[in-house]
């Protein structure tokens, strides 16, 4: 029995802002690499958010994520290329710098990454995996009551690293690789709340791409019928953001510190017929709890329920479309007294498309 179900864009596009751990978007998607022969792929997801703050103000903006992916076979290796978002901070506070009536920030930041893949079968059971990421942070622009920071585009580098071990007669397949972490260290020139720059010189920023390891497998369990599912494992912990020294830059500097997180998801899919497929699943993600003091904290955890169908148009071209929903843990934001930002009942919802062909 062979299964080509994807897990029809899982859609992961719920920026993880909404924990401790930092900013994760989406994270490297390697199935295209099991396909046989040549493959490309396109997506494009939209993220319309309804998370809100206690007054009623729009927090997490609107987002729309495309990624591109590509593979083919030289020899005896599988060569790939694959873009996305890897991280993103969309926050429409208001960033008072008095904190009234709203001390959250206004923020516009954007990671994209290029990976590029190569798979080596060592044989029908078992391959391995390797790969580089380049990272782009673009030029962004985060707002607080501290004052504006026009942080400068900074790209960098890290390595991927993996193992699958694979039965095809059941559709088993268990991948587990390790992305290194990727130092975006760049210059930051702030602005004081009073408009004026204090620094004329522009501020050391130290900002990386966290290290994550990642556990994806699927099983065939009936006929026609596949479990899937992962656990992601992003060190957050070792990544801190620094912007300038507070022994030469007072309140201006930041050292802003982050949790690892850990997200865990499972799922079904079935195949009705030669043409169409789908899959069911849910993505729990812990956050920091009720309580933090974080102003880029937006929720204290997310759960989202995952729909995917799948349609071949014909043997090589296939089509899927996702609908993702996340509800978002409440959390209340403390040590800003009355204007300290409360979370709660908020959700996102995220649709997709996908192209899939085969040569």
């Amino acid at each position: 029995m062979k299964l080509s179900l994807l897990p029809a864009i899982l859609l992961t596009t719920t920026a993880s802002i909404a924990q401790a751990g930092g900013f994760e978007a989406q994270t490297l998607d390697t199935g295209f690499m099991y396909e046989e022969g040549a493959v490309l792929t396109a997506s494009t997801a939209s993220l319309n958010s309804n998370l809100t703050e206690a007054n009623g103000t729009k927090i997490l903006k609107d987002q729309n994520f495309t990624s591109f992916s590509i593979k083919s076979k030289v020899g005896p290796l599988d060569v790939g290329l694959t873009t996305y978002r890897s991280g993103a901070i969309q926050m429409s506070g208001a960033a008072s710098p008095t904190l009234s009536p709203n001390p959250i920030p206004n923020a516009d930041a954007n990671i994209e990454t290029l990976t590029a893949l190569l798979k080596y079968d060592l044989s029908e059971s078992f391959s391995v995996l390797a790969g580089i990421n380049s990272d782009k942070l673009g030029t962004s622009v985060i707002s607080t009551p501290a004052g504006r920071y026009d942080i400068s585009s900074s790209s960098g580098t890290g390595y991927l690293a993996g193992v699958t071990y694979s039965r095809p007669a059941i559709a088993l397949r268990v991948e587990l690789r390790l992305q290194s972490e990727s130092d975006l260290s760049t210059t930051t020139n702030y602005t004081s709340p009073t408009g004026t720059t204090p620094f004329p010189s522009p501020l050391a920023t130290s900002l990386k791409r966290p290290q994550t390891m990642t556990l994806n497998f699927q099983s065939g369990i009936a006929a026609d019928t596949l479990l899937f599912g992962s656990v992601h494992r992003a060190k957050w912990g070792a990544t801190p953001i620094t912007v300038g020294a507070a022994t030469t830059h007072g309140q201006a500097a930041i050292n802003n510190s982050f949790s690892d997180s850990t997200k865990y998801s499972i799922g079904l899919g079935r195949k009705f017929s030669d043409k169409i497929s789908a899959s069911l699943s849910y993505t729990r993600e812990a956050g920091v709890g009720a309580t933090d003091t974080s102003l880029f904290t937006i929720s204290g955890g997310n759960q989202s329920y995952n729909l995917g169908v799948k349609y071949t148009l014909s043997e090589t071209t296939s089509i899927s479309a996702g609908y993702s929903r996340t509800e978002f843990d409440d959390v209340t934001i403390t040590g800003y007294g009355p204007a300290s930002p409360v979370y709660t009942g908020n959700s996102a919802n995220t649709f997709g498309v996908k192209l899939q062909v085969n040569f």
